[in-house]
């Protein structure tokens, strides 16, 4: 196959996109390097220059997809914080109904405690965990405890989502539900989640 000039950008979305419906067709252990540098139209030798492994591949790809749901997760000022919280919840949930294949190989595959894949989604929590705390605005002590109840909750919010993912026995509503009572009960005592969010100094 005649190689494509791509420039690197270009290249290495293509081999994410690629990946990307690789891992949604197939088990993790099933996907190649190879295969997915035979459809680029590249050599062995280049799909490894831009990804050293398979799992730094989907990796990336991994963060890539969270990059692009945080986009859509932004905070408006006109709109209660606990009103947000759950569409942001919602978009969330969406993504890994979206994205089960994806979701299951970064959570339950031989692969979900690799330090590579980790990173990851330890940033993608620390982000939305840094997001929700900017918008609370405790201070003091108690942005330490919000910060550890809101820890907790996204964790739970990860687990709720698998369990709802493979076994299938209660609705996404329900689901999205569970989670709010739970930030209820954890960082309502500390944050009022009923505020609108604070609106920066020389904002609009």
């Amino acid at each position: 196959m005649a190689r494509s000039r791509l420039t690197p950008d270009q290249r290495r979305d293509q081999l994410l996109d690629l990946g990307t419906a690789a891992f949604a067709a197939m088990p993790y252990e099933q996907v190649t390097m190879e295969d997915i540098a035979a459809q680029a139209g590249i050599s062995r030798a280049l799909i490894y220059h831009y990804f050293p492994s398979k799992k730094e591949l989907f990796a990336a790809l991994w963060t890539r997809a969270h990059e692009q749901l945080a986009v859509h997760t932004v905070f408006d000022e006109s709109v209660t914080i606990r009103t947000q919280i759950r569409a942001a919840l919602d978009a969330y949930y969406a993504f890994y109904e979206r994205n089960l294949a994806l979701v299951l190989i970064a959570n339950r595959s031989a692969i979900a405690a690799d330090p590579v894949l980790r990173e990851p989604i330890a940033a993608e929590l620390g982000g939305l965990c840094g997001r929700l705390l900017d918008v609370l605005e405790p201070a003091g002590p108690g942005r330490d405890l919000v910060s550890a109840a809101l820890s907790g909750w996204l964790a739970l919010v990860r687990e709720v989502a698998l369990q709802w993912l493979e076994l299938q026995r209660i609705s996404r509503d329900c689901a999205v539900d569970l989670c709010m009572s739970a930030l209820d009960a954890l960082a309502g005592p500390h944050a009022d989640l009923d505020a609108l969010p604070h609106r920066p100094p020389g904002g609009p």
